[in-house]
């Protein structure tokens, strides 16, 4: 599968990086990187839910961190 998504990237076992048309390399994901993604999926759902904030003309000067 290819993917922009540093989300579903990260969920795989290995991925590799095209550059120039061609595979560049092949990444093993790291148990550092999977512990990293639920902080990823954190962040991605408040993106979400900032956006929908925005998209339904709610302001969203009430947020802040974490």
């Amino acid at each position: 599968m290819a993917t922009h998504d540093p989300i579903l990237a990260v969920m795989a076992e290995r991925r590799l990086v095209i550059r120039n048309r061609g595979i560049h390399r092949f990444i093993e994901t790291t148990g550092k990187e999977k512990a990293n993604l639920a902080m990823l999926e954190e962040l991605d759902n408040r993106m979400l839910a900032l956006r929908t904030r925005l998209r339904s003309g709610e302001p969203i000067e009430d947020i802040g961190p974490g």
